[in-house]
Parts: structure tokens; C-alpha cells; sequence
């Protein structure tokens, strides 16, 4: 519940079972009314900066095109598992535990009825309904994510908003669609790669893979983690939902709630993002602004276009190093980049050779970035490979 949610957006990347290839933007938008000072005046958690969610829009399309079960059969699962509970795992407590300012989790009686029904933070192995998002769901399940753009639903949430001085309209969530971009293809030695168009910043070729860490990009999503085999009829899939660190909490009257909120999503005027980057001006908040993003998937396939392997990562402004530094362990073993950084875990003596080969070495925190990953092997099977330091990160194939 903490990778993804109907309060925030994200992308995929397609690829059809004749080699065509698809990628859908469903990332989170400004609102109409916001302007460029409001990231610069306003608290973390005010709902003032809330983005316009895109996350329902993106799954309805994806079920429109390429589902074959009714959109009911889809969705009323979850609906279940809101409902009638699931157990808390590690990574979910250490991230209630975790939330910045969190006294809301168990003082505001909204939020505790989920987040602490005994008083306290909910623990890893104990139980966690949420039986009004169950509702929520339902609707969504029943009538379509219209239920979530218009009528009760929507009425509630732009309320939630507007008690917290929000400046998301009816409108802004009505007119809210996704965006189809053309995706790039690559190919490096006798492979081929289809990656995200501009403004996502692949780079084309080895030489400028090396100095991905130079991207400017302002935002530090956590990101869903799945590694999706071709589906029966051959689709392959690779979808990211972004959801930031730092989210706009509203509560409307049925439940309470999460919007993916801008600024860590849009640049800052004269403000560096978490990584240290500069603020892009290209990427400053406007009326409508679709924020840029560091998300790169890759679906790469052989020259002859049998399918290769699927990798993604999160991890704001270092997924492109993180796709890179994954990628290149498959296709490429001969570059060589000018800057290497090591997490705290690598020991002084390989630290200590990279320097002695002129490699600017320095550290950096753990957690830097997360990738997940699959691929086709020789025998018809798959290998997924899933980020060891995600406990329970359901990243598995199937």
C-alpha cells in the first residue's frame, strides 16, 4: 500500500505480442489554479499543493486494451483484502514507523481507526483493515473509475481539500486523462532496447550511459516493485507507480486519504531537490503541469525480436543510474565510468582500487536506489531478480 495507491500516477511500457511497443504517461498533474510560489509558502502536508491522481485513469486504460476479465473481476480482490484485512509486513511497519510527522497516524481518530487500532502504530505480523477505502473501491469496482473523477466521491475528496486550503477543482479531476508517448528504441552491439520518449532522458548509447548521474531531475517517488512476466497472450509489461515520500493528507468524509503531493515531484526555484540536483526550469510548477520523471523501464529484446529481459528501479533521481548499472550487467561489460559511488556497506579496499584506476569514488547512503528485474532464459523460462534490501517486496515471477 505504500508503492502505490489511487492518490498517485505512474507509466508502462508495452509491449505487444507482434513487437510493438506502447508507453502510457499516467503520471500525477498540477491543478489548474496552482502557481509557482506555492511549493515555496506552504507546510509539507498542506493539501494546497496536492496533484491531480492519475493512478485509476492509468489502470482503467490498461484494462480497456489489453484485459480479458471484467473490470469487477479486477478490482474486487483488493476490495476483499481492504476489507477484511491483511497481515503487516516488515517493510510496511518500518514505513508507517517511518512517516514524517506521523502524530496524525494515531491522534487524528480518521487515520487511527486503520493505522493504530489499539492505541498505537499497527506492528509487523498483526492485521490492518481498511474497510471505508474498501468502499471506495467498490464503487470503483462497480461503476467504473468515474466513481473516483465525479460525483460522491470526487465531491468528497475536493472537500477533504478545501478544508486545507486546496486549490484542486471538480473540474481538474474530470478533465484528467493520460498521455501516449512514442517510445525511443536503442540498440547497443546486437541488441535492441525500447525505452521512455523525452522528457524521460534515456540516453541512447553506452558512451552517454556513462554520465547518467549528471540527470537534473526533482522528485523522489517510492515506486511499485513488480516484475511482470509476458502475460499468457504475450504482452510484456513494465509499469512503474510513482508515489512520493511526502503526500498530501485530506480526510474526506468517508475516509481518510493520500494525494501525491508536487514538491518533490516539481523543481523548486533556487531550492535542490533531495539528491542535491538544481532545480530544471523545465520542470517548475505551472497550471496542469505533468511532472518530469527519472522512471526509465526497459524491455529489451534480441535483434531479431525475441524478448530478452524487463528491468526497472526507484529511487528519484538515481533510477536512471540504477536501470543503467543494471542493464549493462547484461548487455555491455565494457564501460567505464569516470564517477563511481559505494554505498557504506562496500570495504576501504575496493573503494581504495577504484581510485587507484583515476575513478572519482565517493559514498552515499544506503538505499540509494531499488531495481527490479526479469529475464527470458534459453529454456523458455524466466529469471526474476528482486531488490534484496525490499523484506517481503512481492517481486517475484510467476
Amino acid at each position: 500500500m505504500y508503492h502505490s495507491g489511487i492518490g498517485g500516477g505512474g507509466f508502462m511500457t508495452i509491449r505487444a505480442p507482434d513487437g510493438r511497443f506502447e508507453t502510457v504517461d499516467f503520471r500525477e498533474v498540477a491543478p489548474v489554479a496552482a502557481f509557482e510560489d506555492i511549493l515555496l509558502t506552504m507546510m509539507v502536508m498542506m493539501a494546497v499543493y496536492s496533484g491531480v491522481p492519475g493512478e485509476p485513469r492509468g489502470l482503467e486504460y490498461l484494462h480497456s486494451k489489453y484485459g480479458k476479465l471484467e473490470w469487477f473481476q479486477v478490482v474486487e480482490p483488493v476490495v476483499h483484502l481492504a476489507r477484511f484485512g491483511f497481515v503487516v509486513t516488515g517493510d510496511l511497519a518500518s514505513r508507517i514507523a517511518s512517516v514524517e510527522d506521523a502524530s496524525f497516524l494515531t491522534q487524528d481518530a480518521s487515520w487511527a481507526l486503520d493505522f493504530a487500532p489499539r492505541g498505537r502504530l499497527l506492528q509487523q505480523g498483526e492485521v490492518m483493515t481498511r474497510k471505508r477505502y474498501a468502499d471506495t473501491l467498490e464503487a470503483i469496482a462497480l461503476r467504473g473509475v468515474d466513481a473516483f473523477y465525479s460525483g460522491a466521491i470526487a465531491q468528497a475528496t475536493i472537500a477533504g481539500l478545501r478544508a486545507r486550503n486546496g486549490t484542486m477543482t471538480m473540474e481538474d479531476l474530470a478533465n484528467y486523462t493520460v498521455v501516449h508517448r512514442e517510445p525511443i528504441p536503442s540498440q547497443l552491439s546486437r541488441l535492441q532496447a525500447d525505452q521512455l520518449q523525452r522528457p524521460f532522458r534515456w540516453h541512447r548509447s553506452s558512451k552517454r550511459a556513462q554520465h547518467s548521474q549528471q540527470l537534473r531531475h526533482a522528485r523522489r517517488p517510492i515506486t511499485i516493485q513488480p516484475v511482470n512476466p509476458p502475460s499468457r497472450r504475450g504482452h510484456q509489461i513494465r509499469l512503474r507507480s510513482t508515489y512520493e515520500t511526502r503526500r498530501s493528507v485530506i480526510c474526506r468524509r468517508d475516509h481518510p486519504d493520500g494525494l501525491d503531493g508536487l514538491s518533490r515531484a516539481l523543481s523548486i526555484p533556487g531550492v535542490s531537490n533531495g539528491f542535491g540536483y538544481i532545480p530544471s526550469p523545465s520542470n517548475y510548477i505551472r497550471p496542469g503541469k505533468r511532472p518530469l520523471s527519472s522512471i526509465s523501464p526497459i524491455i529489451a529484446e534480441t535483434i531479431d525480436g525475441k524478448l530478452l529481459f524487463s528491468l526497472g528501479a526507484a529511487g528519484g533521481s538515481r533510477i536512471t543510474t540504477a536501470t543503467i548499472q543494471n542493464t549493462m550487467h547484461l548487455l555491455d561489460r565494457h564501460l567505464v565510468p569516470t564517477t563511481v559511488t559505494f554505498e557504506y556497506a562496500f570495504d576501504n579496499s575496493t573503494v581504495a582500487y577504484m581510485k587507484s584506476l583515476h575513478h572519482n569514488a565517493s559514498w552515499v547512503p544506503p538505499g540509494q536506489s531499488l531495481a527490479q528485474g526479469v529475464r527470458l532464459l534459453s529454456n523458455g523460462t524466466f529469471e526474476a531478480a528482486g531488490e534484496p534490501r525490499l523484506v517481503a517486496s512481492g517481486g517475484f515471477a510467476v
